[in-house]
């Protein structure tokens, strides 16, 4: 089995490549950084003398980089799944974004895989290899908290992934999205947070009373990858702890 894994170097990332590597999957991993990717490769604990494990490095909030990964992709032959990790917020201190910091939120949340998923999906000798197509989004794009950027971003990827999710059914392709609720990341923000905010946060929101963890969603990404997920077309998975 083949998996391409979009931002797939650390964090989150890094830990879906692992669970897929060590679970037997080939895996390709499009990224910034070879430096991380080098370190994840040697920690992985491979299960086959002929398992792959490939980097293509490209800067992913480039306007070509959809066009970059997609040949990126035709070139590693067969893909079974396709994980997009690449997103996050834009930071701004002006009072209202205006429309630079808008479309640089939308593109890494929404506008990359979008053109991206177009481009694969419009290729036959893709289209019909390809079973699984997996979006990380955010608890925050149902409740739309934190940034307004961000949760405004991941409520239309959720409302992307329900409505293209039914036209690649036809396909007998899944589009689906994994929503985690606040995780405890290896460098996230929730490091830097005081935590009296935390326990705050955590007593009013997230009901479950702790931070979940970039291992559980990943496992759930995973499952998902296989029959588990057979009949998720355009489904939000939510993985937030009983978020509000």
């Amino acid at each position: 089995m083949n998996c391409t894994v979009i931002a797939g170097t650390r964090g989150l990332g890094a830990a879906i490549v692992r669970t897929y590597a060590e679970n037997g999957w080939n895996v390709h991993v499009v990224g910034r950084n070879k430096l991380a990717f080098d370190k994840l490769k040697q920690s992985l604990q491979l299960v086959g003398e002929k398992q792959e494990i490939k980097f293509t490095q490209i800067d992913l909030d480039l306007p070509s980089s959809p066009f970059l990964v997609y040949d990126s992709i035709r070139l590693t032959g067969r893909i079974d799944c396709i994980v997009y990790n690449y997103g996050g917020t834009v930071q701004t201190r002006r009072v209202g974004p205006d429309l630079t910091d808008w479309l640089k939120c939308l593109w890494k949340n929404v506008l990359f895989s979008a053109q991206l998923n177009a481009l694969t999906c419009q290729d036959e000798s893709i289209r019909t290899k390809l079973r699984r197509i997996i979006h990380i989004s955010s608890a925050s794009g149902r409740h739309l908290m934190g940034s307004q950027l961000y949760s405004t971003a991941k409520a239309l990827l959720n409302s992307y992934v329900r409505t293209n999710g039914r036209l690649l059914a036809k396909e007998g392709i899944v589009q689906m999205a994994i929503a985690p609720g606040a995780l405890d990341t290896t460098d996230g923000p929730w490091k830097y947070k005081p935590v009296t905010v935390r326990d705050d946060f955590l007593g009013h929101y997230q009901f479950c009373g702790f931070l979940g963890s970039e291992d559980t969603v990943a496992k759930l990404v995973y499952c998902l990858s296989g029959p588990a997920g057979d009949f998720c077309h355009g489904n939000i998975i939510e993985c937030d702890g009983g978020s509000l």
